[in-house]
């Protein structure tokens, strides 16, 4: 069923068990989840309501532990998936939620021995070859990532999750025909993304071969079929930035900045902290030092507390290299840059279409940086090719 056609009948059931019994737990865990999208309030208070009546239902902690994590409560949302797996230590999604929160927390060697422990107690999961796939991913390891989320489309063929990682992973590997093979793929799996969802990641594909321009043309043609204002921010705050509509930019970063739902840290957060740079330095070609420099110092705060230094993300050091590039420190950029690099950064394509980082693109030792990623991904794309298997019936694209 469609997700509109699908809460409708959730709602229409969870009516009817209220009127069998106003306290059951499990029906106020049920309204809390329908709630999570529309009204986060009264979905933490359905929440709070049914442990209250049962606070051994462990589905609970895990829809309210996925609401607090999409607000940014990251700590919050690790203790709500806890309490789930303690209540239900075979559950594959509880195990894959604390799994997770282990990762993001630094602590990878626990994240993989839990991997080990669903797939003893459940090898047809996709979760859990997607949250290797994803680990791997963000060491820099494309090629093996592949690998994982193929493994995750062999059990589970429409999986939103791994799709997208090999539509990620295949472009960021520079495999421009097995990237397309991926689009075809996803677009035979109509229910699974929103048309915005499929337009942004064309406009990635596009922007990381170098077509700036035509990837732009594309993201101003996005039609949101959904409510997805901080995308629809962000997009257009992009599309602004790289036109070097400085002004209307900044209008956008802040208005993302200051949405309702967002506290400072999370805007900092999304969108792997590309707004909060990019506002920053179109403030600075404003001549806003001020304002720049608010914003400088509050990502960096951030960034210093944040999960990915914690779990000693790729992103982290790319980013404290851009904000070090922001504040004219070559020397402190290229030292962020080099351990981004040596922790498994590979988007080069990235680096190369990055304003900030203009001033840096004719020096030499840019130059050998991006060209050692370059001979990397050569490398991952040879064995790539070595090991192009997929387990799946035959598919037209394949």
């Amino acid at each position: 069923l469609p997700k509109k056609e699908s809460n409708k009948a959730a709602k229409e059931a969870l009516d009817i068990a209220f009127k069998l019994s106003p306290n059951l737990g499990a029906a106020h865990a049920t309204q809390g989840l329908l709630l999570s999208q529309s009204d986060t309030k009264k979905a933490e208070s359905s929440f709070n309501k049914a442990i209250e009546i049962n606070p051994n239902y462990a589905m609970t902690y895990m829809w309210y532990g996925t609401l607090l994590q999409s607000r940014g409560d990251f700590s919050g949302a690790y203790t709500l998936f806890e309490k789930a797996y303690v209540l239900d230590p075979k559950s594959p999604v509880a195990a894959y939620n604390v799994a997770w929160s282990h990762y993001q927390s630094g602590s990878e060697v626990k994240a993989m021995d839990i991997f080990s422990k669903i797939i003893s107690n459940d090898p047809y999961y996709p979760g859990a070859y997607n949250l290797v796939g994803g680990i791997l991913a963000t060491r820099g390891r494309l090629d093996e990532s592949i690998n994982m989320y193929k493994r995750a489309l062999d059990v589970d063929p429409i999986n939103k999750s791994a799709i997208k990682g090999l539509l990620i992973s295949n472009m960021d590997m520079g495999e421009v025909e097995k990237t397309q093979q991926w689009f075809d793929y996803a677009n035979k799996q109509e229910s699974q993304f929103l048309a915005e969802e499929m337009s942004f990641m064309k406009s990635r594909f596009l922007i990381s071969q170098g077509n700036q321009d035509e990837a732009l043309l594309h993201l101003k043609n996005i039609e949101f079929t959904s409510d997805n204002l901080e995308m629809k921010y962000y997009i257009d705050g992009e599309i602004a930035f790289y036109q070097g509509k400085y002004a209307q930019a900044i209008n956008e970063f802040e208005r993302l900045r200051n949405k309702e739902s967002l506290n400072n840290d999370y805007f900092y957060y999304l969108f792997e902290g590309q707004p909060a740079v990019h506002l920053a330095y179109s403030y600075l070609q404003l001549e806003k030092r001020s304002q720049a420099k608010e914003i400088i110092d509050g990502y960096t705060l951030s960034l210093e507390n944040g999960k990915a230094k914690k779990s000693n993300d790729p992103a982290y050091y790319y980013n404290m290299a851009l904000i070090n590039a922001l504040q004219n420190k070559s020397s402190e950029t290229y030292q962020y840059l080099q351990a981004a690099i040596d922790v498994g950064w590979i988007k080069a394509w990235q680096a190369d279409m990055e304003p900030i980082l203009g001033q840096m693109k004719q020096d030499q030792q840019f130059g050998q940086m991006m060209g050692g990623i370059r001979a990397r991904l050569a490398n991952m794309r040879a064995r790539n090719d070595d090991d192009n298997t997929f387990l799946l019936a035959e598919s037209d694209s394949f």
